[in-house]
């Protein structure tokens, strides 16, 4: 299984702009374009961040992120 930050994103965004997002998680909102558009993925402690922000606003488990449960790998 696969943290599904496209996903996160979507939801944080239903609260906060990108640039809200982007000061609040510590992360350039580039980035976090990038991460939605799966073009990349965070690192570990930039994910934790995204995370843990995602959780507080919420107000759920980190248990309860949105997952991917397959990744495609380079179309296979």
């Amino acid at each position: 299984m696969y943290i599904d930050w496209a996903e996160i994103l979507t939801q944080l965004q239903t609260r906060f702009s990108m640039r809200t997002i982007a000061k609040k998680s510590c992360v350039a909102k580039s980035t976090l374009y990038a991460w939605k558009s799966t073009q990349s993925e965070p690192t570990h402690s930039k994910g934790e961040s995204l995370i843990e922000f995602w959780c507080k606003t919420f107000g759920k488990p980190r248990e309860q992120c949105p997952i991917i449960k397959h990744k495609q790998i380079n179309g296979i």
